[in-house]
Formats: structure tokens, C-alpha cells, sequence
């Protein structure tokens, strides 16, 4: 029985497992993940990069490359015993210079650290009371300025704080106004640029598709060149290469030789004359400078600089604060706002002449638009455009000379306000001091008779283009060169805001209907208004069409 339960042991097989239902689900599942992906690669051009990735390296010749490079590598094998065999040499006469360096470079530096230190020592050892007192009185006045630093510190920080908390306001538009400039520059340019991309690598390509021959014999042709120049260069550098190599082993050799002996030789002559020579003058020399400045030149110095400081106490300083700095004060309280009305008109006259610089060429400008779309009209037959075109020439025009004609009025008024600000500041400056002997007398009674004109004088208003006023103030309106066609309003915001709210409402209709079509919304509105001389439906299609096409979207 042991017997045959030991045999059925021996002769137990592991069953086998049928996998082929394993690997047919394995299978089934990758084809259907791989039906899925393939879309997905078609889509994203992943099929496209390997068919042109397998074409590029099925034109590579690999076995050619392989041949190259075994054939380099016999080669090198001489090349690298010879340069393993120089590098012994090579870094056994280096070692032997690193270690002549180190050894001198130790023996000078030591020697000279023991002179140096030997001088410092003498010199603490005489000086250091000196010295010590130097440090108390400079370490004091250092002090002390620190001291005055962190006051001005403290003033001007503070000051600048109050000056931010009042500015905030101004500033924070400020920065507003910059920043959504910046932003509207930034998406232009960008929206510029990717549409100059996009056609600009339309172009390109079509034109290598076009001329893929061309292209082809010229790639040839460069690389023909380039073979011919490395040739060229591999000729002349193997034959410089021969005769400079001659010409070392035949003279070039003995004659380095000389050169470094002569050298040498220089060298001993200069050691010989500056020991023998040079140094006795230098004792000469040396002596005579410490007699000229014992004797000569230390006591000048000390009488030098008591007779400035003498100078600066009792003449300098007395005559600027007694006379000068007064004066100063008096020319810059009199003539300061002299200075001033003077450089603001010299300013107001340069933004005139910029005004009228960007009023005659924006008209010319005008103009000439207006020229072309006249000329576009009659030659593509819409008379309509070709009397808008002719219309925005002569208005072109007319801003242009109405701009000039403005710039003239305005320096007019300027050299009116000029005349009357000199004379303004000097009766101001009369009252004012009047004002102050009357505020004088009045303070030993316990009064304020005190009394003084206003800083700025009124001035008349030049020719402008609108805004809000919260003072009275003279204005001229009606100036804009289409006044009898385009009358101006002059009422109170509240009377304005009357008008759009209660009685015209279709004002209020249309500039809904304006803002809907800039956002690209679509509302049915018909009237019969015109728009520079265009009706305002068809001029907010033209404005729908510009935004689509500047960001983008499609073109209605």
C-alpha cells in the first residue's frame, strides 16, 4: 500500500489551464481601446507626425553611418596610444612646475607676511593711543549723524505718506486709465500679429508646396558649396600644417632657442642697472622729498588750510547770510511767478502747436480717405459711398483749417493771459505786502487785519473741446466747426438727465440699441436716423462686421 501511494505522488501532473479565453478578452479589449484612439490621434495630427517621422528615417542610410564610424574608431586607435603616451610625459614635467610654484610661492609669502606683521606690530605698539582716540571721536560723529539720518528719515517718510493719502484717488485712476490703455494696445497688437501669422505661414507654405524642385536644386547647390569650401580649407590648413613642421625641424627650433636667450640676457642687464643705478638715485630722491615736505611743505599745508577755514567763518559764510541768501529769497519770491506764468504759457503753446500739428494732418487724413472712398464709389458704381467720400474730403478739409484757425485764437488769448499775470503778480505783490503791515498792526491788538489776493489769476479760457464745470468761469461756447449742423448743449446734468429719462425716450432706445450691436446682440429697430451721413443701420452692421473679424467670430 505505501508502495503505491508513494508511486501515485510520483507520478502526479500539474492540469493544465486553459488561457485562450483570457487572452482572447485581453485581445478584444485592446482592439476596442485602440478603435477608440485611433480617432483621437487621426484628429490631433498624431498620425501625421509618425507617417512623417517613419518617412524621414526610412531615407537615412544607417548602415553607411555604422561603416563610418567603425572606420573612425580604427583610426583613432594610433591617434590615442600616441596622445596617452604624450599625456605621461606632459603631466610629469607638470607636476614637477606645480610643485617649484607652490614651494616658491610658500617661501615669498612667508617672508612677506613676517615683514608685514613685524610692521604692524611697531606701528600698534607707537600709534595705538592715537588710534584709540581716533576711534571715540569718529565713532561719536558717526553717531550723531546716524542720529540726524533717522530724523530725516522720519520727516520725509512721513511727509510722503500724507502726500499718497491725499494723492490715492488721482492715482488709483491713474494707474486705471494706464493699465486699460495698455490692455486695449496689447489685445490689438495680439489680435494683429496672430492674423499676420496665420496668413504669413499660408503664404510660405503654399509656396514651398509650389516649388518643392526649386527648393530641392538649391538645397543641392548649398551643399554643394559647403563641399567645396571644406575641401578648399582641409587643403590650405594640411598645407600650412607641412611647412610649418618643416620649418620647426630645420632653423625654427635653434632660432626660439636664441630668442629666449636673449631674453634672458635683457633680463640680467635691467637687474644689474637697477641695483647698481636705480637705487642710489631712489635713496637721493627719497631724501629730498621727506626734507621738502618736513621742512616745506607740512607747515604750508597747516597755514593753507587755517586761512580757508578763517576765510569761510569770517568773510564766505557771513556775506551769503547776511546779503546773498536774502537777496536769493527776494528775486525768488518776485520773479518766481514771473518765471512761472512765463514757462506755463511757454507750456500752453507747445500743446497749441501739437493740436494743430494732429488737427491739419488728421484732416489731410480725412481727406484723403474720403478722396479714395469717392473714387471707390464711382468706379464700383455706389454713388452712395462716392457722396459719402466726397462729404468726409471737404469736412477733412475744413477740420484741417478750422484747426489752424483755433491754434491763431488760442495764442491770442495766451499772450493776453501772459500780459495779464505779469500784471496781476505785481499789484498781488503790493496788496500782499500791505496785507501783511495791516496783519502786523492788527496782531498787537489781538486782530487779524491781515489780508492778501488770491495766488492764481483768473484767466480766459481757450478754445476747447467740452467738459464738466462745478465753479464759475468764463467759456466761449458753440466753437466746433459744425456748429450750425451740430448744435451743443449747455443746460445742468439734472436737466439733461430729465430730457433722457422722461421725455426722449428714443434717444434713450437708440443708445440701447448701440451698445446691444458693439456686444453683438441682435434687436429689430427700424428708424431712419443717420450717422455720418449714413443711416444707422447699416452703420452698426459695420460695426458688428469689425468687432467679429477683429476677435475672431464669424463675419454677419
Amino acid at each position: 500500500n505505501g508502495s503505491e501511494s508513494g508511486n501515485s505522488i510520483a507520478t502526479t501532473v500539474t492540469p493544465e489551464i486553459d488561457a485562450s479565453s483570457v487572452e482572447k478578452s485581453f485581445e478584444k479589449s485592446l482592439d476596442g481601446m485602440t478603435s477608440k484612439l485611433q480617432p483621437l490621434f487621426k484628429d490631433c495630427g498624431f498620425d501625421d507626425f509618425l507617417s512623417k517621422l517613419q518617412q524621414g528615417v526610412s531615407e537615412v542610410d544607417f548602415t553607411s553611418i555604422t561603416d563610418n564610424f567603425n572606420a573612425a574608431a580604427e583610426s583613432l586607435q594610433p591617434i590615442a596610444k600616441a596622445a596617452v603616451k604624450g599625456t605621461k610625459k606632459v603631466f610629469k614635467s607638470s607636476m614637477k612646475l606645480m610643485g617649484s610654484v607652490a614651494g616658491g610661492t610658500v617661501k615669498v609669502v612667508g617672508k612677506s607676511v613676517q615683514t608685514v606683521s613685524g610692521g604692524i606690530a611697531k606701528w600698534l605698539g607707537k600709534d595705538k593711543e592715537k588710534i584709540a582716540g581716533y576711534i571715540d571721536t569718529v565713532s561719536a560723529n558717526i553717531a550723531s549723524g546716524l542720529d540726524n539720518v533717522s530724523l530725516f528719515v522720519d520727516t520725509v517718510t512721513t511727509t510722503a505718506g500724507e502726500s499718497i493719502d491725499r494723492m490715492r484717488p488721482t492715482m488709483e485712476n491713474a494707474i486705471a486709465n494706464m493699465l486699460s490703455g495698455i490692455t486695449t494696445f496689447a489685445g490689438s497688437m495680439n489680435v494683429i500679429f496672430s492674423g499676420a501669422f496665420n496668413i504669413a505661414t499660408g503664404v510660405i507654405a503654399q509656396w514651398a508646396t509650389d516649388n518643392e524642385g526649386k527648393i530641392g536644386t538649391f538645397f543641392d547647390n548649398i551643399q554643394g558649396i559647403g563641399a567645396d569650401c571644406m575641401n578648399a580649407i582641409g587643403t590650405v590648413f594640411q598645407d600650412v600644417g607641412d611647412t610649418m613642421i618643416d620649418w620647426w625641424e630645420n632653423g625654427g627650433a635653434e632660432l626660439w632657442e636664441n630668442i629666449c636667450k636673449a631674453f634672458t640676457d635683457v633680463q640680467t642687464i635691467f637687474i644689474d642697472v637697477f641695483n647698481n643705478y636705480v637705487m642710489p638715485i631712489w635713496d637721493s630722491v627719497k631724501k629730498a622729498f621727506e626734507s621738502a615736505w618736513k621742512d616745506c611743505l607740512s607747515p604750508i599745508f597747516g597755514k593753507l588750510i587755517a586761512v580757508i577755514t578763517k576765510l569761510w567763518n569770517e568773510i564766505i559764510y557771513p556775506l551769503w547770510e547776511n546779503l546773498l541768501k536774502p537777496l536769493c529769497d527776494w528775486i525768488i519770491k518776485v520773479l518766481g511767478p514771473v518765471f512761472k506764468t512765463v514757462f506755463n504759457v511757454i507750456g500752453e503753446v507747445c500743446k497749441d502747436c501739437f493740436s494743430v500739428i494732429g488737427g491739419v494732418i488728421g484732416g489731410i487724413l480725412d481727406a484723403l480717405g474720403g478722396l479714395i472712398d469717392f473714387i471707390s464709389g464711382v468706379f464700383t458704381g455706389d454713388w452712395e459711398k462716392a457722396w459719402k467720400g466726397i462729404s468726409d474730403f471737404f469736412k477733412g478739409i475744413w477740420d484741417g483749417i478750422w484747426s489752424i484757425i483755433k491754434f491763431i485764437i488760442n495764442l491770442i488769448i495766451d499772450g493776453i493771459n501772459m500780459l495779464w499775470s505779469g500784471i496781476y503778480y505785481a499789484v498781488k505783490g503790493i496788496v500782499d505786502s500791505i496785507g501783511g503791515i495791516s496783519g502786523a498792526l492788527g496782531s498787537l491788538f489781538g486782530q487779524d487785519w491781515s489780508f492778501s489776493m488770491p495766488a492764481e489769476p483768473p484767466l480766459i479760457p481757450k478754445l476747447a473741446k467740452g467738459g464738466l464745470v462745478k465753479a464759475p468761469t468764463l467759456a466761449l461756447v458753440g466753437d466746433n466747426p459744425n456748429a450750425a449742423h451740430d448744435p451743443e448743449v449747455v443746460a445742468p446734468l439734472s436737466k439733461l438727465d430729465g430730457m433722457l429719462g422722461q421725455e426722449n425716450t428714443e434717444i434713450v432706445l437708440l443708445l440701447r440699441q448701440l451698445l446691444r450691436a458693439v456686444n453683438g446682440k441682435e434687436e429689430v429697430y427700424q428708424n431712419n436716423i443717420y450717422l455720418d451721413s449714413d443711416v444707422i443701420e447699416r452703420r452698426l452692421v459695420k460695426v458688428r462686421r469689425t468687432k467679429n473679424r477683429r476677435y475672431g467670430g464669424a463675419v454677419t
